[in-house]
């Protein structure tokens, strides 16, 4: 590199303005997106908001035209993954441009950029049409066909099969479909737009959309981290029954990317220690070992040094969590009053358990959750969408799934007992054990279901997310795939008492995609979930309290969860954040 580096820094500002005069968004979209992109990256890097927030809204709006003439799940999810982080950093530089007005802006980039599939996907699908199938009676018939058609050519698109399901379809045959179908949407939409009430149907979020998700006294928290460090956006209405929603930005200067990174999987001086997920599949390998091998002395004092470390580590990363990021949030929400919550993070973060984000006073650890309720939501959107369902839904019969058997895994030896007390909270369970938990005979009565109860292992898959799921009899999964092809009328709750069924893919965290995301687009208005593997037994015990709390005392499902955690860490022996912190809600 030659000369002075302001110099350069200017002379590059002025090629990108260059090639920014011909790379427009529709023209050159993708040339756009990149260009505008590094353009914008340049200027985040100098500290220049105003002019970083205006090419990375370029870039945006680049990207929105290429997501738009995606028409398939996995052409939408690549163009997401190129799209990156620029609705992060978009928000962050929004949010230090220093003018009130522009927090409201950097709320509704991080929310156009959220759980996309999902937010769409119930909005296509969970639309209340009656008054259009009143008004406008073909609108509504073709609205429904060409949304029914779509999703059939999804589900065909995905698992590579024709609707008679004996051969391969050939992508062209595909895209011709969609096209149509797409076509035959577009057209419906237009005419639904032109009736009153109707004019945003199916069109990016705004600033309305995500007001009219915030309860009265439950505030969206939104969770940025970038290069420069981290953000919390907390809408609120101020006060019970207030009409107006304001934006608080909480800045987090400490909290960057970089640290994030170190937290999940350490330093590169410390590859010793490798972070969260260093301990954690350390303590895996362990454990793996230990029932793969004879139990010698030597292989079980190696699994216990590694569970150890895990606890440690776990320890530590809550205490990060608490001074880089969740303390000053908390703060801030016990300060105007808040009791509840719902936290939105973005990127990474969602892999972490901010809920137990934890400090130490007077020799005694506590925990996030102490102060405060705390819920997970994907999006406004879908937290709308899921405060609608519960409203209307009753939650009286339940469908629990005791241990599905046989597998090839380890035994469940309190499952029974876990799902006999759960049971006897409802009138008529039903209830389908070992070998009767089959693949296909859960997803034939699941539809009936109020209140779902599983109570098996669960599968996390890193890299596709869709193929995450829940083990049945016979070695059978019940995926997150399977699970998007539901379309339920609406059920209460579901309960996933297994592991590291709450974990979202890792290829596009801010698509949220995970068991908990998937229940929610098949109808349920909440779910229960696990960020690690947990123990059979403080999960029997953690889930007996919560349908306790919930069921008989009367709790909300976010405050049932929290006085069960609460209750079991007090339980001797049972007092590690390992025991009882992997579960959080998600929705209500």
């Amino acid at each position: 590199i030659r000369g002075d580096r302001a110099e350069n820094i200017e002379l590059a500002i002025e090629h990108y303005n260059d090639a920014l005069r011909i790379y427009n968004p529709d023209a050159y979209p993708n040339d756009c997106r990149g260009t505008a992109r590094n353009h914008g990256n340049l200027y985040f890097r100098e500290h220049r908001w105003e002019e970083a927030s205006e090419r990375f809204q370029l870039a945006r709006k680049a990207a929105e035209r290429l997501y738009q003439a995606s028409l398939f799940r996995s052409s939408k999810e690549a163009e997401l993954a190129e799209t990156g982080n620029l609705y992060r950093h978009l928000s962050y530089s929004l949010a230090k441009t220093a003018c009130h007005a522009k927090d409201k802006e950097a709320v509704i980039s991080l929310e156009q950029g959220r759980a996309r599939g999902l937010s769409e996907a119930l909005a296509r699908d969970r639309a209340d049409l009656e008054r259009v199938r009143l008004t406008d009676p073909d609108a509504y018939d073709l609205y429904q066909k060409a949304a029914n058609r779509i999703r059939s050519l999804e589900s065909l698109e995905s698992s590579g099969v024709t609707a008679e399901g004996n051969a391969k379809v050939r992508p062209e045959s595909l895209r011709e479909q969609a096209l149509t179908a797409y076509a035959e949407l577009s057209k419906a939409t237009d005419r639904i737009r032109r009736i009153p009430g109707y004019e945003n149907f199916l069109k990016e979020p705004d600033w309305d959309d995500v007001a009219a998700a915030v309860p009265d006294d439950q505030p969206l928290v939104y969770l940025v981290t970038t290069p420069d460090g981290s953000l919390a956006l907390i809408a609120a209405k101020k006060h019970p029954k207030a009409q107006e929603v304001v934006v608080e930005p909480v800045w987090l200067h400490g909290f960057t990317e970089a640290k994030l990174r170190e937290l999940l999987i350490g330093t590169p001086e410390d590859k010793e220690a490798g972070g969260w997920f260093g301990a954690y599949n350390r303590w895996l390998d362990a454990v793996q070992k230990l029932q793969d091998e004879n139990a010698d002395d030597k292989t079980i004092e190696g699994m216990r040094e590694a569970k150890n470390r895990w606890l440690k580590t776990m320890l530590k990363v809550t205490a990060e969590l608490w001074q880089g990021v969740m303390g000053p949030v908390v703060d801030c929400l016990c300060s105007s009053g808040f009791t509840q919550a719902f936290l939105v993070p973005s990127g990474y973060l969602a892999l972490l358990p901010l809920h137990a984000a934890s400090w130490e006073e007077n020799g005694e650890r506590h925990y996030a959750l102490e102060k405060i309720a705390l819920a997970y939501a994907p999006s406004a959107r879908a937290l709308a969408q899921a405060r609608q369902i519960a409203a209307f839904t009753k939650a009286q019969e339940l469908l629990a799934v005791d241990e599905p058997k046989p597998v090839n895994a380890s035994p469940l030896p309190n499952s029974q007992a876990e799902v006999e007390s759960i049971a006897a909270f409802f009138e008529k369970p039903q209830i389908l054990r070992h070998e009767k938990a089959e693949r296909g005979a859960v997803l034939s009565v699941l539809p009936e279901a109020q209140v779902a109860h599983f109570s098996c292992h669960g599968a996390v898959n890193w890299e596709d997310a869709d193929k995450s799921g829940l083990l049945m009899a016979h070695d059978e999964l019940l995926t997150v795939h399977d699970l998007f092809q539901l379309n339920l009328k609406g059920a209460r709750m579901a309960t996933l008492s297994a592991c590291e069924t709450g974990v979202v893919g890792t290829k596009l965290p801010d698509e949220v995609v995970a068991l908990p995301s998937a229940f929610m687009r098949a109808g349920f208005a909440g779910v229960v979930a696990s960020l690690w593997t947990v123990s059979d037994l403080s999960t029997a015990m953690l889930m007996k309290f919560f349908y306790n709390y919930w069921r008989e005392e009367g709790f909300v499902p976010v405050q049932a969860l929290r006085e069960a955690q609460k209750r079991l860490r007090e339980t001797e022996g049972f007092e590690h954040p390992f025991y009882w912190a992997a579960f959080y809600l998600t929705g209500v």
